[in-house]
């Protein structure tokens, strides 16, 4: 994972991040297919909400690249 971005206020933070990773099987998808041994690509965006020093929400958002 790569970390492009981070964007923090108050007691929210945003994450952005590439991921990238191996097929372990054959997969189908919206717009294609992958075998198993290809690489795989996201796009990643997290939302982070603290509470008291802790995390307490995490909602993330994921594009397939590949």
């Amino acid at each position: 994972m790569r970390i492009t971005k981070v964007v923090a206020q108050s007691d929210s933070v945003v994450v952005d991040c590439e991921w990238a990773g191996t097929s372990s099987q054959d997969l189908q998808y919206e717009n294609g297919s992958l075998n198993a041994g290809e690489e795989l690509k996201f796009n990643v965006v997290s939302f982070l909400k603290f509470r008291a020093t802790k995390m307490f929400q995490q909602i993330d958002y994921c594009t397939l690249t590949t």
